[in-house]
Order: C-alpha cells, then structure tokens, then sequence
C-alpha cells in the first residue's frame, strides 16, 4: 500500500540517473564530483529518472497517486462560429 506523503527522489534509486556521470558514493552521502558537493536531485538540471517519473521538485513521481476527474465537453468549451467559406469546407455550422 502506498503512503499518501510524496516522497523525494533518492540518488540511491535504481532508476536515479546522472546525467554528467559523476555522482559518487560516500557511504550512505551522494557526493557530486561536478558541483564538489552534496547531491541535490530537486535542484540539479543533470538529475533524471530512467523511466521519466522525477517531478521538477524532485519528488518521485511512482510515490504520486494520480486523481481521476470527468471532464464534460460542453462544459468546458463553448461552440465557436466559423466564417461561411470555412463551414462550406468542413460542412460545420458550429465547431467544438
């Protein structure tokens, strides 16, 4: 089951990439040989994710629980009128 809280990316993940290919390990610290310090994937620009789920505030995008919503056309967008030489091309009064 997963936890409501999103949680942060980790450097130690297996789909963590670097980009510049050098991050180093210290331990448990993720050391950035390029910046000479700490590993910080939210404010990194080389940090991804191999299966594109890292969230541009570094959080983990598989901890992120997506939130279905109908969404009624009608609704939403208003029909739009057409000039009469671009209706007798698509044989619409009203377009969507």
């Amino acid at each position: 089951m997963m936890s409501e809280q999103h949680k942060p990316c980790a450097p130690d993940c297996e789909f963590f990439r670097c980009t510049q290919r050098s991050i180093r390990f210290k331990g448990k610290l993720a050391w950035c040989n390029f910046a000479d310090d700490e590993c910080e994937i939210s404010k990194c620009k080389y940090s991804q994710c191999v299966r594109s789920r890292l969230l541009s505030d570094g959080t983990c995008g598989f901890t992120v629980v997506a939130k279905d919503q109908e969404i009624n056309a009608f609704e939403v967008a208003k029909p739009v009128k057409v000039p009469a030489k671009l209706m007798q091309k698509i044989k619409e009064w009203e377009l969507f």
